[in-house]
């Protein structure tokens, strides 16, 4: 069952999740498929539900939710990082459903049980938490997908209160500014 996609320009190679299969098949152009990153399990580079992937130059961000956890790993299926566990407490990973990068490399990880948005760096330390559960603005009932633009506004799909908030990322003076790219602007 594939729920999610990353596409890799500089490989041509398309990154589909398969939450059943508990992997992720890597496609060439024709769709011949050309490895499989993965498998199910617990250990490092293995998946239980996987549900999301992200992507920044160096690597694929796996939203493993059946481990509770984030797993970074190289375009070829080597584990670098993983964080997170189950629990209740700030920076724990309960029912992740999303992610996305920022331009500063932060990772925004999307949870539908604690109803907010956890910031990581990429060694997996807490940034921030955002939201939390209600109908009110930065508030949400069961959000299930992030995207943020080139501009770092953050787009949240609110599911349940059948709407998407729209955040601004503060940049801190001595973070890297958004790639300078044009942007087609939403309608």
């Amino acid at each position: 069952r594939p729920v999610a996609v990353y596409y890799d320009a500089p490989t041509d190679e398309l990154f589909v999740v398969d939450v059943a299969g508990h992997d992720i098949k890597v496609l060439g152009r024709d769709g011949s498929l050309r490895r499989i990153l993965g498998g199910r399990g617990w250990q490092p580079g293995e998946f239980n539900f996987p549900c999301d992937i992200a992507a920044d130059q160096w690597l694929l961000w796996v939203v493993d939710t059946g481990n509770h956890r984030v797993q970074g790993l190289t375009r070829g299926g080597e584990p670098v990082v993983s964080f997170g566990q189950a629990g209740d407490a700030p920076g724990d990973v309960d029912l992740a459903k999303s992610s996305a990068l920022d331009s500063a490399g932060h990772l925004y990880v999307l949870d539908g049980r604690f109803e907010n948005v956890q910031i990581f760096d990429q060694t997996g330390r807490l940034l921030l938490t955002v939201g939390q559960e209600g109908s009110g603005p930065g508030q949400f009932w069961l959000p299930a997908g992030i995207c943020i633009d080139r501009r770092d506004r953050i787009w949240i799909c609110d599911t349940y209160n059948a709407r998407v908030q729209v955040f601004d990322y503060v940049k801190q003076a001595d973070e890297p500014s958004p790639a300078s790219v044009p942007e087609v602007e939403p309608p």
